[in-house]
């Protein structure tokens, strides 16, 4: 299957250099990804080591994520996201948290919107999230009601 993977482009240079190498594909993926998940004996890793992360100006919404095998919600339990929104009040940055939502019926959605999340219930709606829990259980984490 062909699959596509965004490059970001402070990693930009060091991809079109592995790529020029003619890497393998795997190792390429590794340099993206940031860790090695295929049990591949190390080559010439002084591309592909991943470089700690620091965290700038345009990267002041990352979070570390909960590890979770379950990449997909079972059919029928919609679908949701975390966003965070940086906002600027009276010189200082701030950063929310969003959860967007989708609700599907029969194939067509019968609705797309967006709950703010509070500090407080961050952490809770970050598990579930990740649990890849039924939309409905993070809406009732975050008070709405039906």
């Amino acid at each position: 299957k062909q699959r596509t993977k965004y490059i970001p482009k402070k990693l930009l240079d060091k991809v079109k250099q592995a790529e020029s190498r003619k890497l393998p594909v795997e190792d390429i993926l590794v340099l993206l990804v940031g860790t090695d998940k295929c049990s591949r004996k190390k080559s010439d890793t002084s591309i592909i080591s991943p470089e700690p992360k620091v965290i700038d100006s345009e990267d002041k919404c990352s979070r570390k994520t909960i590890p979770t095998s379950k990449k997909r919600r079972q059919k029928g339990y919609g679908s949701g996201w975390i966003q965070c929104k940086p906002i600027k009040r009276s010189g200082k940055e701030y950063q929310q948290y969003w959860y967007n939502y989708e609700e599907w019926r029969e194939g067509d959605r019968t609705s797309k919107k967006s709950r703010y999340i509070p500090k407080r219930l961050l952490a809770r709606v970050e598990k579930l999230e990740a649990e890849k829990a039924p939309v409905r259980e993070v809406l009732v984490v975050l008070g709405v009601k039906e």
